[in-house]
């Protein structure tokens, strides 16, 4: 078989895999091209299953332009009639556990619009035999409204549709869902092995499409910071819901950026990845520090399921002693991962470690590996930084905790980048290429590579 040949045999299969997945959402009317996904994201028939050996993933100049066409849809006019909506967190009675409390008091203050802010409340009502009530009283009917809330838990999810219901039935046009932290579903928990080695996952199972097919006709657009997989975007656009994801990068690194001022001090650094799939945010990073990420090896244990780290070589061994180590990840669960990589280096003799996490997806046992993480570190006179964002929660017990060591652990506030990006979907920016929006500029937050 000739070259010309054996491309025009791949091409086909791939029709048959974009046919399969068009086939699999038979509700779906405007179904997206070919063209708008990665081709070896698409999925496949196996066992009586469609299972997919990535995530699915869109290509990003067609996010670009699907974007941009529904931003498009109303002038510049017509986008200057909105209204603010902020859903703060379900526990919280002032937001003050996440950015929101801090972000309404910040737009209150410097008003937007000819529209007063609408603030979700969610009451309780305990006599009645309900746990919760909703007060829908001061939304209004505009062109646009755009829900701010970090969507966390199924009562969120809901909680963003009552919003989104209620504005359609005035009329409102567009819907913007700006959403720091998107849900805690990833894509790649229920994987499985073919004959010939390779993983995958049944695409009927996960959470993220059952999530985006639920938003559809609710909402419009969705801005999410480090969400956790590009099928969030792929299964969005099925259902006619354009993604702009948006990167925690310059508030993160940037609070180190001041040490990487010279060539002389760049190579005081190194920037470690948990995985190889952790390069994001990571490969700016390194683009900064002018290094190439230190990729650390991890296996899941087959029967406690807890990933373990394989043993640096002795050529990152080199690399990482006496040297400022920066660790990046987008959300820290139990901190397992962040406590096994803290352990590798420490043994490689560092001279100071930047932990960075995107959430703080807090769960059992983080607070005992963050103790952890400290001791050890102090035990061999290594300096230590934890830097987290307020996203979402559970904040709370971390913020206690931040407050007992103020020298190693910071909650780096989002209200102003939260503030920034409505701001952009305000005045239409196209995020995957303008680079300045009232002296912000856009190409340092950094989209995130969708391919």
């Amino acid at each position: 078989m000739t070259t010309i040949e054996s491309l025009r045999v791949k091409e086909k299969n791939y029709r048959d895999r974009h046919f399969l997945l068009k086939k699999d959402h038979p509700e779906v009317k405007d179904f997206p091209p070919i063209k708008a996904f990665i081709k070896d994201t698409l999925p496949y028939y196996k066992d009586g299953n469609i299972v997919y050996e990535r995530a699915l993933s869109l290509n990003r100049s067609w996010a670009e332009e699907f974007w941009m066409q529904k931003t498009k849809r109303l002038s510049e006019e017509e986008r200057k009639d909105f209204q603010i909506a902020v859903m703060k967190p379900y526990d919280a009675t002032n937001g003050d556990n996440d950015f929101s409390g801090k972000f309404i008091r910040k737009i209150k203050k410097n008003k937007k619009g000819s529209h007063s802010v609408f603030e979700y409340q969610r009451i309780k009502y305990e006599d009645k035999g309900h746990e919760y009530g909703r007060e829908l009283l001061g939304i209004e009917k505009t062109n646009i409204a755009y829900i701010v809330s970090s969507v966390v838990t199924e009562q969120d999810f809901k909680d963003v549709r009552t919003i989104a219901l209620a504005y359609r039935r005035l009329g409102v046009k567009e819907i913007v869902l700006i959403s720091p932290f998107f849900m805690d579903e990833r894509e790649d928990k229920n994987v499985g092995t073919d004959d010939d080695g390779h993983k995958y996952y049944n695409g009927r199972d996960i959470k993220i499409r059952t999530n985006m097919h639920d938003l559809s006709g609710f909402i419009d657009k969705l801005v999410v910071n480090e969400r956790h997989s590009g099928a969030i975007d792929a299964f969005g656009a099925i259902y006619g819901i354009a993604v702009a994801p948006i990167s925690f990068e310059e508030e993160l690194i940037g609070q180190v950026n001041q040490n990487f001022l010279t060539k002389e001090e760049k190579k005081l650094w190194e920037l470690l990845n948990p995985d190889v799939g952790r390069t994001l945010v990571g490969n700016r990073i390194s683009e900064k520090i002018e290094k190439t990420p230190i990729h650390l090896k991890q296996i899941r244990n087959s029967k406690t399921r807890n990933k373990e780290m394989l043993p640096l070589t002795d050529i990152q061994k080199n690399r990482l002693k006496g040297k400022n180590v920066i660790l990046y990840d987008d959300e820290g669960g139990t901190l397992r991962t962040i406590k096994n990589c803290v352990e590798a280096t420490l043994e490689a003799g560092i001279k100071s470690i930047h932990i960075f996490l995107g959430h703080a997806r807090l769960q059992k046992g983080w607070k005992k590996n963050l103790n952890y993480i400290i001791n050890q570190c102090q035990k061999n006179k290594v300096e230590v930084k934890v830097y987290v964002t307020n996203s979402r929660v559970p904040i709370g017990h971390l913020t206690k905790m931040a407050a007992t060591h103020p020298e190693q652990i910071k909650i780096i506030p989002i209200d102003e980048k939260v503030n920034n990006m409505l701001e952009a979907c305000i005045e239409g920016i196209n995020f995957w290429s303008d680079k300045n929006f009232n002296g912000v500029d856009w190409e340092r937050s950094i989209l995130q590579a969708i391919h």
